[in-house]
């Protein structure tokens, strides 16, 4: 039964993480093995799977929302534009493993299987996000798949980084994305990493209809 697979699944993801949490911090416990100075406080090491640990920062901004709002039912939501990987670099897989539900777009059709496999219970769409209106775009894969961009330039900017192949991809205006997955009633959150086009399509948003709670947006180095 795929449900039931995927339910137990994710209650095996949880216990990771809680079994993780209850862990104490090495790189603070590493330096401080030989010394009496200790914290008073156990420090235990904390789940983070996002590049920088950029999904820490919204948690916490998170919980100050949900304290504010003073309901702690609430429901989280998140749409991630440049999912890439569904673990590894993700922004928003620390609140897929708490239980939180939300939507992942990808434009690379070989990472779609993968998505999937990892975050059954999320929605995942294939396409390239656009601020515009247009039915397809030219995607150019990278060696490197968290490089590939619809900008050749930036697909190739990086040290060794390439293109090995050109796909045309279906497209989707980025405010009609939105409004299939709105949930007035949760805490959003929007986080963009396309490589090159993340401006762009900030600015495309209609913020009025749609006022994400907390907006992440990775710009590239040479941007």
């Amino acid at each position: 039964n795929q449900q039931l697979s995927g339910a137990s699944r994710l209650a095996e993801i949880s216990q990771f993480v809680e079994a993780i949490n209850a862990l104490p911090n090495p790189f603070i416990y590493g330096i401080l093995y030989s010394r009496e100075d200790h914290p008073d406080i156990p420090v235990h090491i904390v789940p983070q799977f996002a590049q920088r640990g950029e999904d820490l920062i919204v948690d916490s901004l998170r919980r100050v929302l949900l304290r504010k709002i003073g309901d702690p039912n609430t429901r989280f939501t998140y749409l991630e534009i440049g999912a890439n990987h569904p673990v590894a670099g993700s922004s928003t897989f620390l609140f897929y493993a708490n239980g939180n539900r939300g939507t992942l777009v990808e434009v690379n059709p070989q990472l779609i299987p993968s998505l999937r496999n990892s975050r059954p219970d999320d929605k995942i769409i294939q396409a390239a996000v656009v601020p515009g209106h247009i039915e397809t775009v030219d995607l150019s894969v990278a060696n490197r798949s968290e490089l590939s961009s619809l900008r050749s330039d930036i697909a190739e900017a990086f040290e060794g980084a390439e293109v090995v192949e050109r796909l045309t991809v279906p497209a989707i205006n980025v405010n009609e994305l939105i409004s299939t997955m709105w949930d007035p009633q949760a805490i959003t959150f929007l986080s963009i990493d396309v490589e090159g086009l993340d401006f762009e399509i900030l600015e495309a948003v209609d913020l009025e209809n749609f006022p994400f709670d907390i907006i992440q947006i990775e710009a590239s180095d040479n941007l």
